[in-house]
């Protein structure tokens, strides 16, 4: 679309992860304009190249972030718990992605997709609790993109 990504894209990218952090909820262009005194036609437009290479996902209606993995911006049958801050992700696999990213002990509640039971995991130091637990993925990696909210 807009040529390949610039360091102002990644620059914009990292202050999403860290507004994620922080915030536990995607940021706003404008609000990513207004922390990185940017204009926020200038981020909207970085956003769009971002989601082009896979870097984040926005939304085609509204132009927001949806998904910066691991975490997602509406809620997700995953929620990562960390006192008292709470993230959505996006499938099983981005909880623990969450707890690795942020390198914090976490209490993970997900819902099983086929028999809707609670599954519940903690991960302290690196390690998952219930760790007889699989992750299945329905879709090999390569066609993940064709329909990420789906995936």
């Amino acid at each position: 679309m807009n040529g390949p990504e610039t360091k102002s894209d990644l620059t914009i990218r990292y202050q999403i992860y860290q507004f994620f952090a922080e915030y536990c909820r995607a940021p706003l262009a404008e609000e990513l304009a207004a922390d990185l005194g940017l204009p926020a036609a200038e981020v909207r437009v970085a956003l769009l190249r971002l989601h082009e290479r896979h870097m984040i996902f926005v939304d085609a209606e509204s132009g927001n972030i949806r998904m910066a993995n691991p975490f997602s911006a509406v809620p997700t049958s995953y929620r990562v718990q960390a006192g008292s801050k709470s993230w959505w992700a996006n499938c099983a696999w981005d909880t623990l992605g969450i707890a690795a990213a942020l390198a914090i002990d976490v209490e993970i509640e997900a819902v099983h997709p086929l028999d809707g039971s609670q599954l519940s995991l903690r991960v302290a130091a690196g390690q998952v609790s219930n760790a007889d637990r699989l992750v299945y993925f329905p879709l090999p990696c390569r066609q993940w993109y064709d329909d990420l909210v789906y995936t």
